[in-house]
């Protein structure tokens, strides 16, 4: 296993050695006699023990989500290595009631998961775990236990600080993602029938109680508000972290910063790569795909085999330079920033249009943002930034001369201002900041961004962006859009107000040096199924606009082989003149064909206010009702506690269903319309 050819660009990749056996079903127990794991299992056929690589998500096995780890799984397997996908308990097939997002407790189904794998004739007893997301949450998560079989990690872009980088992200109200998009998905999830176990009635049961005893991950967003003990108790502490990582983020990922913060707290041995992808594992990216897998399958050698390959020789850290001349660069460390004493250089930005005294006012506009793209809401493969012209003029903006040189900006910037005395007094509740790069034709490209919610009124205020590395050509201008509005990423302020800036300066880290030239060979996206959609609308009569951003996606379940359609579409609607009414609906389905022809269709509807989230899931077989209910929940930061309403009636819709013609149903469902 150790003598492996040389690829192009000199590096040791090992070649596909085996064939592959799949064991699906395999159940897992843990410390609850009552609750056990289901998994899937792909390993190499051979009568040595092999190293197992873990994977633990909420997203099911059976479905999206198990088909999309089925690839990588079987690559890695052919190379000599088990991998392991597992539900996470009250998920997919696995037994018990669903935790609440990010539940530290989640670590001990990865614990469970690993004790069992380990006892296991076909494993070695060393273990690497990685996942992208969620899954890399749960890898953190696990990793901070430090059970001695986990020998190395790869966490992707997944959140830290669940307060703040996932439910309140930069301390604001972020519901397309958080509450519809996340909470849609994952309750489409919960009411979607079992794929691979159609006919098992342990199955069946798990199904039954998941519909009605789980609350649903939506439930357990709204009721968490800011600063709750409760969201805090759910972040990971990185400097627990001893397991050697390799940290792997996107620029224009919602969770580049969280990555970044991980890197730089581990105590193990750690590299940190960041590219220029959103939300998607990099060799899936449909703009700057690597050959991850190769990448990754040498950091498992060194640490799960004490393959001598090298990698600890490299540097530490390898981004993608955006801007000009984009490509990969190698640094021996992440860049002194101004927050640690690092040589920076100041620049102070001139307002673009100014006022008496040279100040500028900013009028509030809440579809300020759009222009953004989809960056930081979690989609993974369309959405990238536009010009931000339409959104600069709405903004108070500061604006350089042309550059007399190239600025690298590196890091993490950082961003002061001062203002005057708010018109209409107070402090404006929350901060949005832009560094964009202009050019000779006005157009403004985004380089980074950032958000501040001030708690209490100052005359000053001063805080980091996202991380980036970008190169801004000399001729070009450097340019900060000041507002309040990050729309629809963020919910719009329902009172906003009008506030007068008086200056604006931009601190940037000075670089040992512009790094070094790295080779990661591009490759080109596998090509898939899914569709993406992205549509802005603006209104020019009210001033309003509508961002819609929606996905389907089709193939078939891995393990049975039934064909699928998946849809989402989530709209967020804003008028300049009536913030407060912003509102936010989204659409999501599943539908399922089953060998009898039958299709089993699941639908989840959000429609979410500054107040109020309202929501309906259906679960139907050939247009037959078998599950039913409604929920309603108060997002009114005024109440003291927050009630989740069940409206439906699961007995009145159990009976409507009974009572209903029935069409035609095969022997796999039949005992769910009489369970």
């Amino acid at each position: 296993m150790n003598s492996s050819p040389q690829s192009p660009n000199g590096r040791v990749v090992s070649p596909s050695q085996y064939e592959v056996r799949i064991d699906r079903g395999v159940r897992i127990p843990t410390a609850d006699p009552e609750t056990s794991l289901g998994a899937v299992v792909y390993r190499p056929v051979t009568p040595d023990a092999v190293p197992l690589l873990l994977m633990l998500t909420p997203y099911r096995g059976d479905f999206v989500s198990g088909a999309a780890h089925a690839g990588p799984a079987r690559w890695f397997a052919e190379r000599g290595y088990a991998c392991m996908l597992v539900d996470i308990r009250g998920t997919g097939s696995s037994d018990g009631l669903m935790r609440p997002f990010n539940d530290p407790g989640e670590a001990d189904d990865a614990l469970a998961a690993i004790d069992w794998a380990t006892a296991q004739s076909w494993c070695t007893g060393r273990v690497g775990m990685w996942g992208l997301s969620y899954g890399g949450y749960t890898t953190l998560r696990t990793a901070t236990r430090q059970p001695n079989a986990l020998k190395a990690i790869i966490p992707m872009m997944p959140p830290v600080d669940t307060e703040f980088d996932a439910v309140h992200p930069d301390g604001a109200r972020a519901d397309l993602h958080t509450l519809v998009r996340r909470g849609g998905t994952n309750l489409l999830l919960q009411l979607l029938p079992p794929l691979d176990e159609l006919n098992d009635p342990a199955a069946q049961r798990r199904w039954r109680r998941r519909l009605h005893e789980s609350e649903p991950y939506f439930a357990d967003l709204a009721r968490c508000r800011l600063r709750d003990p409760d969201l805090r108790a759910r972040a990971i502490e990185p400097a627990e972290i001893v397991t050697p990582a390799l940290c792997v983020g996107g620029w224009y990922d919602l969770y580049c910063s969280a990555i970044v913060r991980v890197f730089e707290r581990v105590q193990g041995p750690k590299k940190l790569l960041i590219g220029p992808w959103m939300h998607s594992m990099p060799q899936n990216s449909p703009f700057g795909a690597i050959d991850f897998l190769a990448i990754a399958l040498r950091w498992w050698d060194h640490w799960l085999r004490d393959v001598d390959d090298g990698v600890l020789e490299e540097p530490q850290v390898v981004v993608h330079q955006q801007g000009k001349d984009p490509g990969w660069r190698a640094y021996d460390k992440w860049p002194a920033e101004p927050d640690t004493g690092g040589e920076t250089q100041r620049i102070v930005l001139p307002p673009t249009r100014s006022g008496a005294g040279g100040s500028t006012w900013y009028q509030p506009d809440p579809t300020i943002g759009t222009t953004a793209g989809l960056c930081r809401i979690g989609v993974g493969g369309f959405g990238l930034p536009i010009d931000q012209h339409d959104d600069d003029v709405r903004s108070a903006t500061f604006t350089t001369a042309p550059l007399q040189d190239d600025v690298l900006v590196t890091g993490r910037p950082r961003v002061s201002m001062r203002l005057a005395v708010p018109a209409q007094g107070g402090y404006p509740p929350r901060l949005v900041v832009r560094l964009t790069a202009v050019d000779l034709d006005g157009s403004s490209t985004l380089i980074t961004s950032g958000v501040l919610c001030p708690e209490g009124p100052r005359d000053s205020y001063s805080f980091t962006l996202w991380p980036i590395f970008y190169r801004v050509a000399v001729g070009q201008r450097l340019r900060i859009s000041v507002s309040d509005s990050d729309f629809p990423r963020l919910r719009p302020l329902a009172e906003p107000i009008a506030f007068e800036i008086s200056s604006v300066e931009l601190e940037i880290a000075e670089p040992d040096h512009a790094g070094v030239t790295h080779d990661l060979p591009a490759i080109t996206a596998p090509r898939t199924s899914n569709a993406g959609r992205w549509e802005i609308t603006r209104s020019p009569g009210d001033g309003g606009v509508a961002v819609t951003v929606g996905s389907t996606t089709s193939g078939r379940t891995p393990g049975g082989g039934l064909p699928f359609e998946k849809k989402d579409s989530t709209t967020a609607t804003v008028r300049r003149d009536a913030p407060q009414d912003c509102v936010i609906r989204g659409e999501f389905s599943a539908v399922v064909q089953l060998d009898t022809g039958e299709l089993i269709v699941v639908e989840a509807r959000f429609r979410c206010h500054q107040a109020t989230l309202w929501v309906h899931g259906e679960v139907t077989i050939d247009g037959l009702t078998i599950f039913s209910r409604a929920w309603e929940a108060s997002l009114d930061d005024g109440s003291a506690d927050l009630v989740i309403t069940d409206v439906g009636s699961r007995a009145e819709a159990r009976a409507s269903a009974r009572r209903a013609p029935l069409a035609p149903v095969g022997e796999q469902f039949s005992s769910l319309l009489t369970g």
